[in-house]
């Protein structure tokens, strides 16, 4: 839960802030929140198996908070 807890900090503290929003880290978690790899333990899919969240569900509300700020919305990975 801590992860997850984490990740999602992150990501709104980093909404609030352009130059943390350009930035490599922020980049990366969002990629980590859309993408569907299941082959790291610590991957978004299983941490949301794991605490029983839809990942879908999830990735709406970010979606939306994105395009809020009218930040690109990366392409889903399907090949995982």
């Amino acid at each position: 839960m801590a992860v997850m807890m984490t990740a999602i900090a992150e990501f709104h503290d980093a909404l609030g802030s352009p130059k943390r929003r350009e930035g490599w880290a922020f980049q990366e978690l969002v990629t980590w929140f859309f993408s569907r790899d299941r082959n790291w333990p610590f991957s978004f899919e299983n941490l949301c198996e794991h605490l029983d969240l839809s990942p879908e569900c999830v990735r709406h509300q970010l979606r939306a908070l994105l395009r809020k700020q009218h930040i690109r919305v990366p392409a889903e990975d399907k090949d995982n």
